[in-house]
């Protein structure tokens, strides 16, 4: 899964030539954070009672953890 993320992110620079890309995962999927963390992703902040979408299409309120990366983190040099 990380390996797609960072395939994402590099196309949304690359290709989109977008400037910053964000993640969000729910505060307790540890999974997914992870990933984001793995990817190179950056922790901002929680995002309290953040509205997502369940799988229903019903809007649901849930804390968030969220994740950025500027273009030029993406490029930098390891």
């Amino acid at each position: 899964m990380t390996a797609a993320v960072r395939l994402a992110i590099d196309d949304a620079f690359d290709e989109l030539d977008l400037r910053i890309v964000r993640g969000r995962a729910a505060v307790g999927n540890v999974a997914s954070r992870h990933v984001l963390e793995a990817a190179g992703m950056r922790f901002e902040g929680i995002r309290r009672l953040d509205t997502t979408i369940r799988p229903s299409g019903e809007p649901a309120r849930t804390d968030t953890a969220t994740y950025d990366m500027t273009r030029d983190e993406w490029h930098a040099p390891a």
